[in-house]
């Protein structure tokens, strides 16, 4: 941000009120609100948040020659809304943000004896194509709209089998040399997200994410008398809707998160029972 009070004595000067060179007072950079109250005789600036303290507070007075109030706001998909109580530090502001992403690796947690998921190899991608976000001083509440798949991918001796809708866990064909098998999933997640902002612009967030499992498959790869092989199947009986609990740190957009699946990839009765845990990095989330 420019020099502020440069400009608002810019101001002055071209509304009459002076016509000497004015001095820098003081620099403030990112200020998160500014207003200019004018009287008959004097016009008073006051400075709400700078970066990396949501607390600072200035304001000056000037003698001048109605009383206005201007608001100075980011533009972009940012929109502000008044205040709903007196007391500043519990202004509300909310605003829409879209274009997160995140990347990390997926493992299975209690899953049976045999089944090894690869976590190296396993992995899950997402992003969020909408949030809305509402502030309160340092608290945010978002609800957001995203997607996001998922890879448990075995690479020993077990693989997946289907079989009459069930999806078992069987050994490869003898001599035959194993490449990977793998259970997918696609969800159109709904997250509702609390951050917590701290100093120098440091963030922790804790997140419940609604999923509504859309896409599921499974595959097989492997080599077999100098062939390749491939076995693959959407007939998967997979949970429609499950639930993630997600904890976050970001510093200026980039941050790092743990997610805990704790419902079931596939339905009782239809495949062996499995969650999944995943650790990876976000940005601009």
């Amino acid at each position: 941000m420019k020099r502020i009070y440069t400009f608002l004595f810019g101001i002055l000067t071209a509304v009459g009120v002076s016509a000497q060179v004015v001095d820098t007072l003081t620099d403030v950079r990112q200020v998160d609100r500014v207003l200019l109250l004018r009287t008959d005789s004097s016009l008073t600036v006051e400075l709400y948040g700078r970066e990396g303290n949501p607390d600072f507070r200035l304001r000056h007075t000037h003698t001048s020659a109605s009383d206005a109030v201007i608001e100075s706001r980011a533009m972009g998909w940012d929109f502000a809304f008044p205040a709903l109580m007196k007391d500043r530090k519990k202004e509300c502001k909310a605003w829409m943000s879209m274009g997160g992403l995140h990347f990390g690796f997926v493992t299975a947690l209690a899953a049976p004896q045999g089944m090894k998921v690869d976590m190296g190899a396993s992995y899950e991608i997402g992003f969020e194509a909408l949030k809305v976000n509402r502030r309160w001083g340092n608290d945010v509440f978002s609800v957001g709209l995203g997607f996001n798949w998922k890879n448990y991918r075995m690479t020993g001796y077990e693989r997946f089998v289907t079989d009459n809708g069930r999806t078992l866990l069987g050994t490869y064909p003898t001599g035959a040399e194993p490449e990977y098998s793998r259970i997918k999933t696609f969800s159109v997640s709904f997250p509702v997200e609390y951050t917590r902002r701290l100093k120098h612009r440091w963030e922790i967030g804790l997140a419940a994410i609604l999923n509504v499992n859309t896409y599921a498959s499974a595959e097989t790869r492997y080599m077999l008398d100098g062939k390749a092989e491939k076995d693959f199947s959407k007939n998967l009986h997979h949970n429609r809707i499950s639930v993630d609990l997600r904890g976050s740190v970001r510093w200026r957009g980039v941050g790092a998160y743990v997610k805990y699946s704790p419902c079931s990839v596939l339905k009782q009765d239809f495949g062996p029972k499995f969650s999944g845990l995943s650790t990876g990095l976000t940005l601009f989330m």
